[in-house]
């Protein structure tokens, strides 16, 4: 741990990759992008891009609920669960947005996020957990974080408990060259981002710190290879950490954490027509991929207690909570 955050790698333990893992990621990555942004002002590419996600998630066994905030193509949230083996009162929920701006394809902003809540369904449809884990492909989440903010509003109805949310946002692009990483500001013990783009930042609230912690332990163990920046309570403090949905969850009291490569301040196609597959690096999202499975599996134990959120959603009782 350094002086002014926490950035996390452990290289010391041997820990077998997934050979496969890089080439699905890719492939889901590019049939995601195929036919163009995915913005409601491209209804079609947006259609289109639905039907891959909703094709390899029924592919898995998966039944999609789908969750309409709007009329549009794009106003859509695709929702679909793992069971709980032990708890199915309990979730956990595992994110990304499918939507770009008009005028990107997207690839690392937000198909990568995409891959990777496809490929961690994929293995529990396998092997599920504990709990019930609920996947969310949120819409229109570049103009306003709409389908995040309809899905949260309607939390508290499910009559679950809710553990916390993972939620992936542009997690493909790395540069390993040195001043490769920009920072939205550097104040000693708040905000210090390694100036070297090759790290996965982890960002968390303070109610959520738990599952950063969770997170960062999980890469140490699944991909100790891949350097971890924890910032574990400042989301709370910094404007640029309510730009996806994690916020809506935040905003609502629920647990959330996000996964990040930065996207703008390290990715020079963000928000662009450049921001295309072949620009993305799949071993490094292999790399988060497995850190967040493990996360999961973790997390998604039935004899792990939570301390209830500061405010907002059903949560677990509060005895017997083990310290984060």
């Amino acid at each position: 741990m350094s002086r002014h955050g926490a950035l996390i790698t452990d290289r010391r333990c041997p820990v077998a990759k997934d050979a496969g893992l890089a080439a699905r990621l890719r492939r889901t990555v590019e049939a995601l992008c195929a036919a163009g942004p995915r913005s409601t002002a491209h209804p079609q590419s947006t259609q289109e891009a639905l039907c891959v996600i909703a094709q390899d998630l029924t592919a898995n066994g998966y039944v999609i609920m789908e969750h309409r905030f709007g009329e549009a193509p794009g106003e859509v949230n695709l929702l679909c669960e793992a069971p709980g083996l032990v708890r199915s009162d309990v979730v956990l929920e595992v994110a990304a947005h499918y939507d770009t701006v008009p005028e990107s394809p997207g690839a690392d902003d937000n198909a990568s996020g995409v891959a990777a809540v496809l490929e961690i369904a994929a293995r529990l449809a396998i092997n599920p957990a504990e709990v019930t884990v609920r996947f969310c492909l949120f819409g229109r989440e570049e103009s306003g974080m709409h389908g995040s903010k309809a899905h949260v509003a309607g939390l508290a109805q499910r009559g679950q408990s809710h553990r916390g949310a993972l939620i992936f946002e542009s997690i493909g692009y790395r540069d390993p060259k040195e001043d490769s990483q920009r920072s939205p500001l550097r104040v000693p013990w708040l905000l210090w981002l390694p100036r070297t783009g090759d790290f996965i930042a982890a960002v968390a609230n303070l109610p959520s710190r738990r599952l950063c912690n969770t997170f960062a332990a999980a890469a140490a163990t699944a991909a100790p290879w891949l350097p971890v920046h924890r910032m574990a309570w400042q989301g709370s403090l910094l404007r640029h950490a309510a730009r996806s949905d994690n916020y809506s969850y935040w905003k609502q009291g629920y647990r959330a954490l996000m996964i990040t490569d930065t996207a703008n301040f390290r990715n020079p196609n963000y928000h662009r027509s450049s921001d295309l597959p072949d620009t993305i690096d799949y071993e490094f999202m292999a790399e988060v991929v497995q850190a967040a499975h493990r996360a999961v599996q973790v997390l998604a134990s039935a004899t792990l207690a939570m301390a209830p959120p500061s405010a907002g959603g059903r949560s677990e009782p509060t005895e017997s909570i083990p310290a984060d």
